[in-house]
C-alpha cells in the first residue's frame, strides 16, 4: 500500500471522529495500527485512539475502568514510538487523566469521610498522596 494510501485510510478514520459515538473511529484507528505499526502514521494513529478513548470517560464519581484503558493506549505512543512528535502531547494527556482519577479517589475519600468511615477514607487520601 502506497503513503497515499495509508493517510486516507488515517483520514478516514479523523473524519469519523467528529460524531459520537466513536466506536467507528477507535475500529478505524485500530484496524490501521493491527495492518501498518511501522508506518509514518502509526504514532498520530495511536494518539488519535488514545483521544477517541479519552472522550468516552466517564465522570469522575463512575467506573474508571476506561481511564486506565486510555492511559495504558496513551503510554504505547511512547513504548512503541519514542521518537514521535506525539509523544509529547500524549504524556500531557496522561497527566490530565491522571488528574481525573485523583478526583475521583478524593471525591469517593470526603463521601467515606462524611459518613464516619474514616479508615476507607484515610485509605483513599493516602492513595492520593502516594499515587498521584
Amino acid at each position: 500500500m502506497n503513503r497515499l494510501t495509508k493517510a486516507a485510510v488515517v483520514a478516514i478514520a479523523l473524519s469519523t471522529t467528529a460524531v459520537p459515538p466513536l466506536a467507528e473511529a477507535q475500529s478505524r484507528y485500530r484496524s490501521f495500527l493491527n495492518f501498518f505499526p511501522l508506518s509514518d502514521q502509526a504514532p498520530y494513529a495511536q494518539h488519535r485512539y488514545a483521544l477517541c478513548l479519552q472522550r468516552e470517560l466517564h465522570k469522575p464519581e463512575r467506573d474508571q475502568s476506561p481511564t486506565y484503558i486510555a492511559i495504558d493506549e496513551f503510554h504505547k505512543v511512547e513504548a512503541l514510538y519514542p521518537n514521535s512528535t506525539w509523544v509529547a502531547d500524549s504524556r500531557d494527556e496522561i497527566r490530565e487523566l491522571r488528574d481525573l482519577l485523583a478526583e475521583d479517589s478524593y471525591r469517593k475519600a470526603r463521601f467515606y469521610y462524611s459518613r464516619k468511615a474514616y479508615r476507607s477514607s484515610e485509605s483513599r487520601f493516602k492513595e492520593i498522596l502516594e499515587v498521584y
